[in-house]
């Protein structure tokens, strides 16, 4: 893989947050970004989030995108500072791997949105409620929409659907070039991977278009037991659907869906010693096929790791147990 300039959920944008009754509040303070899953290169064409009042603030176009799916890519600051919420999206966008467009038009819940934004959620790192500072449209092959909310150490799902095959100018895509379309496409991927990758990609592309419904539909109960170790903290957490959070130890059983976990760091106390930091990533289909062979009824999940002999991880149902083979683990020593 060549050289990808990273992207960081460390936005430069604060702001200051108001707290009133939803009902009082109408406006907020918020960007508009892009997203695509992460080596899979995608671009937005033309984009709106569309208000109440007629207005609208546009999703930032014309950019190859491949950062990592409900990562923000552009910064485009434009407009009023303080602005309504959105009730509507309008997208059309290209997707590289398969040499297709996509356009949709869909309604958002307003209403749901403008909650999010007025409860906010409690910083980790600030010890202070805080609210999102984006809005993050994600666009995947297969026609995937999907809407985030985005702060610091939160990001939020808020849609997802899927736009229709569209026949578009391929000049909104390419400009004015003497490349044939085939040879763009083949150029630009070849841009941001090795041919080798490319070919994988393109033999994988029929069972991948449909993973990111699986991603945002696939939500279970499920809690995170530490198994003879004390947790002081847990965070961040990312899931595959885009979702980022951090948790307050002790994290209880519960019933509340959440989506299947792609990384998850925390940090655990030692007496007379300094603290331990593990990083686990899973495996996407391990991880999946194991919550999926337990999750009957309305069973609590638990996601185990224990740290005795060697570290394990497992996922816990009623009366089985999955262990994960495939997790990929760092552990270093924290401050």
């Amino acid at each position: 893989m060549k050289a990808v300039a990273s992207v960081s959920l460390c936005l430069i944008v604060f702001v200051e947050c108001d707290f009133r009754a939803v009902g009082e509040m109408s406006e907020f303070e918020w960007l508009a970004s892009e997203s695509a899953p992460k080596n899979v290169p995608m671009q937005v064409v033309s984009g709106r989030l569309l208000f109440p009042d007629g207005g609208s603030l546009y999703i930032p176009p014309n950019k190859l995108i491949y950062q990592g799916w409900g990562k923000p890519v552009s910064t485009h600051i434009v407009g009023e500072d303080r602005k309504p919420i959105p009730e509507k999206l309008e997208i059309a966008f290209f997707s590289y791997v398969e040499d297709q467009f996509y356009a949709g038009s869909f309604p958002l819940e307003a209403d749901l949105i403008q909650g999010l934004f007025a409860e906010g959620y409690l910083s980790h790192r600030l010890s202070e409620e805080v609210t999102y500072q984006r809005i993050t449209v994600g666009v995947a092959p297969g026609g995937a929409v999907a809407v985030w909310l985005v702060g610091n150490e939160k990001v939020t799902e808020v849609f997802f659907g899927h736009a229709e095959p569209a026949d578009l100018d391929f000049e909104l895509v390419a400009g004015r070039t003497d490349l044939s379309r085939e040879s763009f496409v083949e150029e630009t991927l070849l841009s941001v991977m090795e041919k080798e990758e490319l070919v994988s990609l393109r033999q994988a592309q029929r069972s991948f278009t449909g993973q990111w419904s699986t991603f945002h539909r696939k939500r279970y109960g499920w809690s995170l037991l530490v198994e003879d170790l004390v947790l002081s903290s847990v965070g961040p957490l990312r899931y595959f659907n885009g979702e980022i959070e951090f948790l307050k130890p002790p994290i209880e059983a519960t019933k509340q869906p959440r989506a299947v976990p792609e990384f998850l760091e925390f940090n655990v106390l030692r007496s007379g010693e300094r603290s331990l930091r593990y990083l686990l990533t899973f495996d996407q289909q391990e991880i999946f096929s194991a919550m999926a062979q337990l999750a009957a009824g309305n069973t609590v999940l638990h996601l185990v790791v224990a740290d005795r002999s060697g570290v394990t991880v497992s996922v816990r149902g009623s009366d089985e147990t999955v262990v994960l083979k495939k997790v990929k683990l760092k552990k270093y020593l924290g401050e």
